[in-house]
């Protein structure tokens, strides 16, 4: 699956909780790993997450849980 494919899927916590819409993907290009992902927010929720200068949640990888329908991701 292309990344291209995944924007505007639904992220959600894996308490339940929505945190928005998948934005981007950014992938290591020499090894192919899925590095992290950028989250347009639903709401100004606390979360421990980084943000970037725009305001957009950046999610690692290793967060990431299952991905269907939605994108569920470990709040850390």
């Amino acid at each position: 699956m292309l990344g291209t494919e995944l924007e505007g899927t639904p992220v959600v916590g894996s308490d339940g909780s929505k945190l928005g819409t998948l934005r981007s993907v950014t992938v290591d290009v020499r090894t192919g790993e899925l590095k992290q992902f950028l989250v347009t927010l639903e709401s100004e929720r606390p979360t421990s997450f980084d943000r970037n200068g725009d305001g957009h949640l950046l999610v690692p990888a290793s967060c990431a849980q299952s991905l269907s329908e939605h994108l569920i991701v470990e709040r850390e």
